[in-house]
């Protein structure tokens, strides 16, 4: 009889991974109506990966109408069986309230606690909170403590997540002129260390992200001066802002190309010859991309060609949406923005080309 009950739980355990396997299938599949019915029996039978799934989908209204008092139950289930993909995700059904100031700081303490575990996906949102909260300018220094902490987690995520962090800590080290001037000081020395993290980070990202070049011609051409005197300094300061943009344009990177492209331009317009020319010649391939291309834009722009005005259409290239990811769903991905999208630079370049158009001819 013990036997049989055994056998009975195994066959049920086995049904319940083949549904939320199957469920998985169909919601990559563009079927996630179908993903909702093979997760609900599994849900109903308690499973807390299926009742996670089936709650996010709840939750955000794919393949079936939002619900979200169901949503909070299942999760809730999910999260009391031990979870962390569920705890997470009670924690992101609030996080329109994660502040870092005043007394509404308990979705943020949330976030950090799971993200001190080790948990790089809890890091990205918490970095989230800290970025919206301007009063984090205030007495700052306790809070960067708690930031640097954060970013050692996020440093161990993929490129996407290391650019993330890299400028999170970028954005939060621009020195405030609020409270006491001792205040200032030691919000001042945490900040330099935010920007050391960023520049590491930056380092390290290199063979995975083309974008981490950008930020280094940025921590290159503003931030120098305040990095600490080693290996990291040094190793930001091998290379002009112009090489790093190079390096990241060589690599892909369609900001950095633009930048190259209209330093390179406007040195050929202010003094034109060879050498200037040459350099131009090296980097036509760059030049064409950045004219035909606009990351994240809907937009058409018309430049001389050859004596006639041309119309060329810019791709989107959207940033990946992780709420499926690998393991159980979230109810919302991470932001992330691979700073390769410049409207300035684009539109530099494109009026540097038709002026030149003008003076040389094609």
């Amino acid at each position: 009889m013990i036997l049989g009950s055994v056998a009975v739980l195994s066959l049920v355990a086995i049904g319940v991974f083949a549904n939320t396997t199957l469920a998985r299938s169909a919601l990559n599949a563009g079927m996630p109506s179908l993903a909702v019915a093979v997760l609900k029996p599994a849900a109903g039978f308690g499973d807390p990966k299926a009742m996670n799934d089936l709650g996010v989908l709840l939750n955000r209204g794919t393949g079936t109408e939002e619900d979200p008092a169901e949503a909070a139950r299942l999760l809730s289930a999910a999260a009391e069986s031990g979870l962390p993909r569920a705890q997470l995700n009670l924690a992101l059904v609030q996080k329109s309230r994660c502040r870092i100031d005043g007394a509404d700081t308990a979705v943020f303490a949330m976030l950090e606690k799971m993200a001190l575990t080790g948990d790089v996906t809890a890091a990205s949102f918490a970095a989230e909170c800290f970025g919206r909260s301007s009063a984090a300018q205030r007495d700052f220094a306790p809070w960067g403590e708690r930031f640097l902490k954060l970013a050692e987690v996020g440093a161990t995520g993929d490129g996407k997540e290391k650019i993330k962090f890299a400028w999170t800590l970028i954005e939060a080290s621009d020195d405030s002129i609020l409270g006491t001037l001792e205040s200032i000081a030691a919000d001042h020395a945490v900040k330099n260390r935010l920007l050391n993290m960023a520049a590491k980070i930056l380092l390290a990202a290199r063979d995975e992200d083309a974008a981490a070049f950008y930020g280094l011609a940025t921590m290159r051409d503003k931030y120098a001066d305040r990095l600490e005197k080693g290996p990291v300094a040094d190793e930001v300061m091998r290379r002009t802002s112009d090489q790093w943009l190079l390096e990241g344009a060589t690599a892909g990177h369609q900001v950095s190309g633009c930048n190259v492209a209209r330093n390179y331009m406007r040195d050929f317009m202010e003094k034109p010859g060879e050498d200037t020319r040459a350099r131009l010649v090296a980097i036509d391939k760059i030049i064409y991309a950045c004219l035909t291309n606009r990351t994240s834009a809907r937009e058409t722009i018309v430049i001389e060609q050859g004596g006639r005005k041309v119309a060329r259409s810019f791709g989107e290239d959207f940033a990946q949406d992780r709420w499926r990811g690998d393991g159980p769903l979230l109810v919302a991905g991470p932001k992330y923005d691979d700073r390769d999208f410049d409207t300035a630079a684009h539109d530099d370049v494109v009026q540097i080309f038709n002026r030149m158009q003008a003076r040389f001819g094609s």
